[in-house]
């Protein structure tokens, strides 16, 4: 896929440590693509931040939910496919390229962290558990 027919959504709140960073690495990686932040009504300078990378950046006057700063991202895109991210930096540049290089040949693309994502020890049984519920739940198992 080429990148040009690509928007990054970044819903963000407080983020202003960490998004420079995030939106730096993305618009060398991926110079040619619309990237949007939300701004889900921080209290930090998340948006002034960002709004110094050469990207979109929409405000929500109050916190509205990581939900609502989806769909204002996705209601605001121009290009043919959508790539939603964190603005903390959990995820890796290397796998949004990889997703993009996927994009043409299919319609929807869910990446979901392993076991190898170094999550904390305290949260993996809460983990365990979640999966065999969602798992019982759709009748199949889920990666």
């Amino acid at each position: 896929m080429d990148p040009s027919n690509v928007t990054i959504i970044l819903p963000a709140l407080n983020e202003e440590a960490a998004i420079g960073t995030i939106l730096a690495s993305l618009r060398s990686s991926l110079p040619e693509s619309e990237i949007i932040v939300i701004d889900d009504g921080s209290i930090d300078h998340t948006a002034q931040v960002a709004r110094e990378h050469d990207v979109t950046v929409i405000s929500h006057s109050y916190q509205r939910g990581y939900g609502a700063a989806l769909k204002t991202g996705i209601r605001a895109s121009t290009k043919e496919c959508i790539l939603c991210c964190d603005a903390d930096g959990q995820h890796r540049i290397d796998d949004a390229l990889s997703i993009i290089e996927h994009f043409e040949n299919h319609d929807l693309i869910v990446g979901a962290r392993t076991s190898e994502s170094h999550a904390p020890l305290l949260r993996r049984p809460g983990k365990f558990i979640l999966s065999k519920f969602a798992n019982t739940l759709s009748g199949a198992r889920i990666p």
